[in-house]
């Protein structure tokens, strides 16, 4: 008898344990906002509908032009001094490259005040964002980000979000966001017409 009480005692705190001990997966959880300074960047979906409506339509009727550049350019490359851009409607980084940058400190130990981005344009001739974060003075700050290669899952005509890590001596930022066209929310407000 007195063994299955302790059995059943056990058995109860095993399972309570086991249910109590289980914790919500880190993507679930919330990352503290201070409201106060973010009410000044947020505008209305209908605004930013009317801005990314412009930029497809300028977009548009640029890469239908872009054969007419490349001809008359000299070179077919950016890097060589042509005007020919492979430009995305949007770029995309998943939530732990974000997290990265903004758990940054600069050089007094002062964490990241926000991001910036950059444009480049990358081997591939196409237009990207360059993301570094920033100090509370506006500096950038340029860390490691990584101490080694990222670990990344090749998948085909799909670009993986990673720490770009060549010449870590002086030091990383991120870049090799999602492209849209191809990774895209069709069912977007902000690619409506």
């Amino acid at each position: 008898m007195k063994k299955m009480f302790f059995f059943s005692v056990f058995a109860l705190f095993t399972i309570a344990f086991l249910f109590l001990g289980c914790s919500k997966d880190v993507q679930e959880k919330e990352i503290s906002v201070d409201r106060s300074n973010v009410t000044k960047h947020i505008i209305s979906v209908k605004l930013a509908n009317s801005y990314t409506h412009k930029f497809r339509t300028v977009y548009d009727k640029y890469t239908q032009s872009q054969g007419a550049m490349k001809s008359a350019s000299i070179g077919s490359s950016a890097a060589s001094g042509g005007c020919s851009l492979d430009l995305p409607i949007a770029e995309s980084f998943n939530r732990d490259v974000i997290a990265l940058l903004l758990n940054q400190k600069d050089a007094t130990g002062g964490i990241a005040a926000g991001i910036r981005m950059y444009y480049g344009i990358n081997e591939n001739n196409e237009v990207c964002l360059v993301l570094t974060p920033y100090d509370n003075n506006g500096k950038d700050i340029i860390n490691n980000l990584s101490k080694s290669a990222p670990v990344a899952i090749k998948l085909p005509g799909v670009n993986t979000a990673s720490a770009q890590t060549v010449g870590l001596d002086d030091g990383g930022v991120i870049e090799r966001g999602q492209r849209c066209p191809t990774v895209c929310d069709l069912t977007s407000p902000l690619l409506l017409p």
